[in-house]
């Protein structure tokens, strides 16, 4: 069982590095927490960790019931380095707290 809990006062964010390797994303799936929801974030890309391109902004309305959710991306260019950030919550308190994240796409290998 994995969670994730951060808090900050501005964007919280997390972190996936992969260490060999890069990967196109074709999507990703997140499970929230029922009495944290989360109403918007971000999922970007990055090759340095210095320049970030948005792979997918995504807002969900405060009645979406749905505790996992899929979500497609048309992104084309391979990254290194990804990141969730949080950027509005529901109650306005900007934590960040996941259940599960996962990113599906195609692997390259350096």
């Amino acid at each position: 069982r994995s969670l994730c809990t951060l808090y900050d006062e501005t964007q919280p964010w997390f972190q996936v590095e992969l260490t060999c390797g890069r990967a196109i994303v074709h999507g990703y799936r997140l499970q929230m927490l029922t009495n944290f929801p989360l109403s918007c974030w971000r999922l970007a890309g990055s090759n340095d960790k210095e320049n970030w391109d948005t792979i997918h902004d995504a807002e969900v309305s405060a009645n979406k019931t749905a505790p996992i959710l899929l979500f497609n991306c048309s992104s084309q260019t391979p990254y290194r380095y990804f990141r969730f950030i949080n950027t509005e919550n529901a109650n306005d308190d900007l934590k960040l707290r996941l259940k599960h994240f996962d990113i599906f796409g195609v692997y390259l290998s350096d």
